[in-house]
């Protein structure tokens, strides 16, 4: 076993070596930054707390979710704070190199090598060219707001790019891809207890900001967006046990009034702050509202996630969770069958969403709004490599599926119409992340009826992040025996979680004096 060990350590990857799950410096960097964090948390909290007592907040809370109205202010920051450490850490990355807008990590890469790749050590084995574009305001922006060290060329060497980070959307607003579909065709959502030690959080998306604050790495024909730069003064990073600072960022960042906006930003109409109060709390699990009701997010939301980067080289397979494939790009596709495959080799969870189709017009884009709710199984994986229960049929029947995209696309591109009747035929079965469900829906194509084929999703990977917020929920208001729903994204009291269980026939909920044992 020792020797074996040894050699897995020293083993090349094409003729390099495999880098330390986390390096001195990044060791080094991340508790400098928890340090910082810990200190403008605490800092921040008092304001934080007046916000949420504010009128603005108030009011917007009384219009979109009732039951948050007069909560105290100190109860939805716990409550916040709770969600937070559970939401999904989201990497989404394209199926393959070709036409990728930038280098990153690819099916083939995260099948074969064992660790998880950032977009440096992905562009060395595809011998991708660094300069310009994307890449620039990257790196500048991991320099100058992360504080890893410059490039000692115009490229790095393969032990410079061993110390960078990966990006991570954090998905508070529960995205059923996880991240943006314009990231990539594949996104790999990670086990936070592994990795949490190498989480800084920043308010916004950093490309971004890098481009609209710092005014780095602006590609000549790309307008940045005219963000509210002045809402995260010292750009100091947070953690997921201290991130009070980023609150207010994340939600002003967004919405600056006072800049005349160019196309497509000017499309945007009266947006203000509210939009993005009401997001938070009706999408995220802080809320009452059921995933199945939760409302579609529009453009501009979309991009109000915290971007919760890793600075690590996370080792697979352990370090992710499952997968997310897009069914607007790969679904019926070779690469749609390379993802499955990749899931069983690593005996990964692999599902499927639906809901978050975007045009690929930009004017269309910024005007569009999508379920992004609508998160499916793949049956043959789920019996697999899931304790889940699947129906008989119905991996037979998502063949069946498959072969009806694969010969739309043979012929022309998915539309916006295939993919709105998949919505609406799984829109009366979905569930959240965490609890799936599968069902026999046709796409316009073929009738394939309207049944819903549930079954339960009790597979270990996701049991740390509802542990957590169980225990949170337990302190705040649950007492000492209670239902847990111990799967999904929603915070369920006991008579909303007995109620769920008749609604979705999902026998998971029991009652127990301790919550994780209902896991």
């Amino acid at each position: 076993m020792k020797s074996s060990t040894l050699f897995a350590l020293f083993t090349l990857v094409s003729g390099q070596s495999i880098p330390a799950e986390q390096t001195s410096q990044q060791r080094a960097l991340f508790a400098e930054h928890r340090a910082r964090a810990r200190a403008q948390s605490a800092s921040a909290t008092p304001k934080v707390l007046e916000f949420l007592d504010s009128q603005l907040v108030r009011q917007t809370l009384r219009h979109c979710c009732e039951d948050l109205a007069e909560e105290p202010a100190e109860s939805l920051l716990r409550r916040y704070r709770a969600e937070a450490r559970a939401a999904e850490l989201a990497h989404a990355f394209p199926a393959t190199s070709i036409g990728a807008m930038w280098p990153d990590v690819t099916i083939d890469e995260v099948h074969k090598e064992p660790w998880f790749l950032n977009e440096w050590q992905a562009g060395l084995l595809q011998q991708s060219n660094f300069s310009g574009g994307p890449k620039a305001v990257n790196d500048l922006t991991q320099q100058q707001i992360y504080g890893c060290r410059p490039f000692a060329g115009t490229g790095p060497t393969w032990k410079e790019a061993a110390e960078r980070l990966i990006y991570i959307a954090h998905n508070m607003l529960r995205l059923d891809f996880g991240s943006l579909p314009g990231f990539g065709d594949v996104t790999a959502v990670f086990n936070t207890t592994l990795v949490r030690d190498m989480v800084l959080i920043a308010p916004h998306d950093t490309g971004q900001y890098g481009m609209a604050c710092l005014h780095e790495g602006v590609p000549g024909n790309f307008t940045p967006p005219p963000l509210n730069c002045s809402t995260w003064p010292g750009q100091v990073l947070g953690t997921l046990d201290h991130l009070d600072h980023l609150i207010l960022p994340n939600l002003y960042m967004a919405y600056n009034t006072s800049a005349t906006l160019p196309f497509p930003f000017n499309t945007s109409g009266n947006l203000s702050v509210r939009n993005s109060i009401r997001a938070l709390f009706q999408r995220s699990a802080i809320s009452k509202v059921a995933y199945e009701d939760i409302p579609p997010l529009d453009f501009w939301a979309s991009f109000q996630f915290l971007e919760a980067n890793l600075l690590g080289n996370p080792r697979l397979p352990e370090s992710v969770k499952y997968l997310i494939g897009n069914f607007q790009e790969i679904f019926g596709t070779p690469e749609g069958r390379a993802l499955q495959r990749l899931a069983a080799h690593r005996a990964w969870p692999l599902f499927w969403a639906v809901g978050s189709y975007m045009p690929f017009q930009p004017k269309q884009m910024v005007n569009t709004t999508t379920a992004s709710n609508q998160r499916f199984a793949d049956p043959a994986n789920a019996a697999n490599f899931t304790d889940a229960a699947v129906p008989a049929g119905a991996a037979a029947t998502f063949e069946e599926v498959w072969s009806k995209i694969e010969e739309v696309r043979a012929s022309r591109k998915l539309t916006e119409a295939d993919v709105a009747e998949a919505r609406r035929g799984s829109s009366a079965c979905h569930v959240g992340p965490g609890i799936q469900t599968l069902r026999t829906w046709g796409l316009g194509l073929s009738d394939f009826g309207t049944s819903c084929l549930h079954f339960r999703m009790n597979f270990h990977v996701s049991r740390e992040r509802e542990r957590e917020r169980e225990r949170e929920r337990e302190r705040e208001e649950c007492g000492p025996r209670m239902l847990v729903d111990c799967f999904g994204p929603e915070h369920t009291g006991a008579s909303e979680c007995q109620h769920n269980v008749e609604l979705q026939h999902i026998s998971f909920c029991k009652t127990k004096s301790d919550p994780a044992e209902c896991c």
